[in-house]
This record gives C-alpha cells, sequence and structure tokens, in this order.
C-alpha cells in the first residue's frame, strides 16, 4: 500500500474524510503509476513543469455503485519543498448535464484557438448516445467544518469514455482548466475512467488520439503509460492525429 505523505500545508478538517464516529463502508483500489509521471504544463500552470505525481488508492465511496470516487494525487518537484497533495471528487454524470458542457465548450473554445478552424474533430464527435461514461473532478477543499458549502465544489475537469470494440474503450473530451492544469486534476480523471475500464467485462485496454499540437497533452498521456500506435478508426487518413494505447495488466 502507498502511504500518504505529508502535506505542504497545514490541513485542517478534509471533506469526505472518513469518520470515526460512524462507520463507512467502501472499497479501495491499488494501481501502479509511472514514477517518472509528469504533469501538464501550461503557461496559466500554477506547479513547475518538472512536477511529477503519483497516486495513493482509490477509494470507491459506495461499495455498490462505481461512483462517486475519491482519487489523491501527489505532485513533487526539485521546485517544490515538500510534496503536494490532493484530493479529488470524481462523479459520474449525463452528457447532457450542464456542468459538463461548460466543460467541453471551454476544451473545444481552446482547440478552436490552437487549431484556428472552428469544431475540428476528426472521426465521430461523442454524444449521449455515443459513449459508456462521463464524469467530472471537482477538487475536494480544506474547509474549517464538517458542513461545507455546496458552493465550494468547483468543476475542475472532465473525461469520457466509449466502446471501440469488445476489447477496447476510447478516451474523449479529457480536460482540465488551466488554473488546475499540473495540480494532479487531470490525473484524477484520466485514473477514474482506467478504474471504470479495468472493471468493464471484457475489456483490455485504452485507446486515444491526441492532435499534433497538442504536446502538453501527448506529453501527459507517454508519462501516464499510454504508448503511440498506428492512427486507428476514424484517424488513420488523418494526418494531424496521434493515437494512444494502454494495455491492463
Amino acid at each position: 500500500m502507498v502511504t500518504r505523505p505529508q502535506p505542504c500545508r497545514t490541513r485542517r478538517t478534509i471533506l469526505f474524510s472518513i469518520s470515526l464516529s460512524r462507520a463507512i463502508e467502501f472499497k479501495q483500489y491499488h494501481y501502479r503509476v509511472p514514477v517518472s509521471l509528469k504533469m501538464t504544463n501550461i503557461p496559466q500552470a500554477p506547479f513547475p513543469r518538472d512536477s511529477r505525481s503519483t497516486m495513493i488508492p482509490i477509494v470507491q465511496l459506495d461499495p455498490d455503485h462505481p461512483f462517486p470516487l475519491l482519487i489523491t494525487t501527489t505532485t513533487t518537484s526539485p521546485k517544490l519543498s515538500t510534496p503536494n497533495v490532493e484530493t479529488f471528487r470524481i462523479e459520474a454524470m449525463d452528457w447532457s448535464n450542464p456542468v459538463g458542457a461548460v466543460l467541453r465548450d471551454a476544451q473545444q473554445a481552446e482547440l478552436d484557438a490552437r487549431y484556428g478552424e472552428t469544431g475540428k474533430e476528426p472521426g465521430i464527435k461523442p454524444t449521449a448516445d455515443n459513449i459508456a461514461l462521463f464524469v467530472v473532478s471537482y477538487p475536494v477543499p480544506i474547509v474549517d467544518s464538517a458542513t461545507p458549502d455546496p458552493s465550494e465544489f468547483v468543476p475542475i475537469a472532465c473525461g469520457a469514455l466509449r466502446k471501440l470494440d469488445e476489447e477496447y474503450m476510447e478516451v474523449k473530451r479529457m480536460y482540465a482548466t488551466p488554473a488546475v492544469r499540473g495540480t494532479g486534476a487531470a490525473q484524477s480523471v484520466l485514473t477514474a475512467l482506467e478504474h471504470y475500464a479495468r472493471n468493464t467485462q471484457g475489456i483490455k485496454g485504452i485507446k486515444l488520439e491526441a492532435g499534433k499540437l497538442h504536446v502538453e497533452a501527448i506529453r501527459f498521456y507517454t508519462r501516464s503509460g499510454y504508448e503511440e500506435i498506428p492512427r486507428f478508426g476514424h484517424y488513420k487518413d488523418v494526418p494531424w492525429s496521434r493515437c494512444f494505447e494502454k494495455k491492463f495488466e
């Protein structure tokens, strides 16, 4: 088991902590992640480019349902005197939920600006009819009270899965808001998607596509254990696409 390092700042009451005054049944999962994992670097990101993140166990809050999950990331860097520990609550939600729609719209706006073309996307766009899962990540706030203000929950990252075939699922709509890039937010979403896929009968791995200009996303995926593969499916004839795969052990 991976033990939780001491946080880089004083933590008082962490929301969703397991209370000693009442019994809560939950499940824990342990997955290996690359020790060389480095988070996405964007100019607005508060953490340095050479930061590294590792995971502690996933907590499944409801043993009878796959979500919500609590996922904690630990980010370290030569420029950080002590590790930065962040906990995220991952919620599954309908594709039509306006919370997720806002995040997806923000992602599309960034892609439009980067590629200079509105709505550019190869293949079939994800919709409510063709995705298997859509999740949103919320940072767990540090609070003084066990009954926090609901406004503390700010959605900061999202991602989706759709089934490619009997053995693979595909990641779509991976996005983290600029202010939280480098903090483990994107990793919390990717870990939740992988966790779901690993527990889906018959699924042996995940594939994904990223545009060649999306260099920070490519860096993030490769350092999260994904290997580049030949373009697949609808991306075969798209010269600006790069495709990746992670096979489950």
